[in-house]
């Protein structure tokens, strides 16, 4: 698959041609568009084919969807083997599907999400039941314990609610996603918006790095702002304790801690 780098671009012939229709009115409905890699992993147990007659083997032709064919561009080859060997495996009952996204970019190819994935249920995707009867772009096979793998990877076109796109983003990324929105932030004084990522990121639960408490600290360095270095330190109270004494030295020295005691 090309490189989401691209954005719309790395969208070709009729799947652009849909992706630039379809934006104008998921706009006016409030959606915001998005790209992604889209990785769908179907679980279940192996059955031994026998006779050479393997459904996939049979069918390995591209798929084309209905409503939107923003799955994928590699063609397949109607006589093309099973490249792992497994030609006389193949998946029985179904357990269970697992269904992410990676590589978030925007339509201009700026990345939205630069670690962690979105995990999506299958009602999320359309067409629905976009996997059934398809041949898997890879399989593993375990025979130890007879059971059966399929991956299937595609580039895919997403929809989220304006209103909801930064708390999916950043419960899939985490205080890294917040941490980049912060940084991001031009102002040499403490915005709205800064001040909302702030109280989202003291109140997270989930554990910081040294490298996030320290970058999350020095924003408030640089804001020189004594109210949101308490609240950092109230809500993370092993902050101080990971930066090292040249950078509470700086503190110290910033905020006149020294004047303030005398």
């Amino acid at each position: 698959m090309e490189t989401l780098k691209r954005g719309m671009d790395s969208l070709r012939g009729v799947d652009r041609s849909k992706a630039t229709q379809i934006l104008p009115v998921a706009e006016e409905m409030g959606f915001k568009l998005i790209l992604a890699k889209l990785n769908h992993t179907k679980s279940g147990t192996a059955e031994r084919i026998y006779g050479g007659c393997d459904y996939y083997r049979r069918k390995r032709q591209r798929q084309r969807f209905y409503d939107f064919d923003f799955y994928g561009y590699e063609d397949k080859d109607e006589d093309d083997e099973d490249e792992d060997g497994d030609d006389d495996v193949t998946m029985g009952a179904v357990s269970g599907t697992t269904t992410r996204l990676t590589e978030v970019v925007s339509l201009d190819g700026v990345p939205l999400l630069s670690i962690g994935t979105v995990n999506l249920g299958d009602d999320f995707v359309i067409p629905k039941k976009s996997f059934e009867n398809i041949a898997p772009d890879e399989n593993n096979y375990d025979s130890s314990a007879e059971t059966m793998e399929y991956y299937y990877r595609r580039t895919v076109l997403v929809f989220i609610k304006q209103d909801k796109v930064e708390s999916v983003l950043y419960k899939a990324g985490g205080p890294s996603y917040g941490l980049r929105k912060l940084m991001e932030s031009p102002s040499i004084t403490p915005t709205i918006e800064d001040l909302r990522w702030v109280d989202i990121l003291v109140n997270d639960q989930r554990p910081f790095s040294k490298q996030q408490t320290i970058l999350l600290l020095k924003r408030a360095f640089k804001w020189k702002d004594l109210k949101i270095l308490e609240k950092i330190v109230q809500h993370k109270p092993c902050a101080l304790e990971v930066v090292g004494a040249d950078f509470l030295h700086q503190i110290w020295d910033t905020f006149s801690f020294k004047n303030e005691s005398t």
